[in-house]
């Protein structure tokens, strides 16, 4: 390596660790898990990039009686140059991310209330839910403010607790089946979890068709910026 080549990795060397410590700590994580053979558990305790050379990386992490431990992870085949390390490092963050069950991307925003749909299927839910709750309101309704013809009101009286208990069983279908599986792949966390399956439950497809592009938007960031 010329002294020009070598000054360069040292400059480059410190900003590619800053942004894995900064914003790619899951991957860490699971470089820890996979290459490194530490314990899920474990590798989860603060996980960190601590040094980058051509040939390896060095993470570490600290176990449970609080002591930094560090790890020295093999990249094969060794780096030409530090320009050569994202592009080894997303391939290294993919297969190990793909061999504990997760993507390599890392989702926290919840897609709440972007749309006019959004409101307009909170609305109609929680109205379907209290007129369940309360017939004699929705009864009140249609015979006596809009003046319903007598079939439709029957049909409506008779069937409108049945058609919530079907759209509840769908979106709890929905939020079970499709989201809580992306939602572990993209290992949102617990909490932010509950809330998009909650939204699930209330908004059904419309909530997972925003979350579908949430996912779109976290793998394909060049792409979003150029529309």
């Amino acid at each position: 390596m010329t002294k020009s080549a070598a000054k360069n990795g040292a400059n480059l060397v410190p900003r590619i660790i800053n942004h894995m410590n900064k914003d790619h700590v899951h991957n860490i994580e699971d470089f820890l898990v996979i290459y490194g053979h530490v314990d899920p558990s474990i590798a989860e305790r603060r996980p960190a990039m601590e040094d980058l050379e051509l040939g390896a990386m060095t993470l570490s992490y600290i176990d449970m009686q609080g002591t930094k431990c560090h790890v020295r992870i093999p990249i094969e085949p060794t780096l030409e140059n530090f320009s050569d390390s994202r592009s080894k490092l997303v391939e290294m963050s993919q297969v190990a991310a793909r061999k504990r069950g997760f993507s390599e991307y890392l989702i926290n925003d919840i897609p709440f209330f972007n749309s006019v749909k959004d409101y307009v299927c909170v609305t109609l839910f929680f109205a379907l839910y209290y007129f369940a709750l309360k017939p004699h309101v929705l009864a009140y309704l249609v015979n006596e403010v809009f003046e319903v013809s007598p079939n439709v009101a029957k049909y409506i009286l008779d069937y409108h607790v049945t058609i919530f208990r079907g759209i509840l069983i769908i979106h709890s279908l929905e939020a079970i089946v499709i989201l809580y599986p992306l939602l572990r792949k993209f290992r949102m966390g617990t909490l932010k979890k509950f809330a998009c399956l909650l939204s699930t439950l209330i908004e059904g497809i419309v909530f997972l068709s925003a979350f579908k592009e949430t996912i779109d938007r976290a793998q394909n960031p060049n792409r979003n910026k150029e529309k």
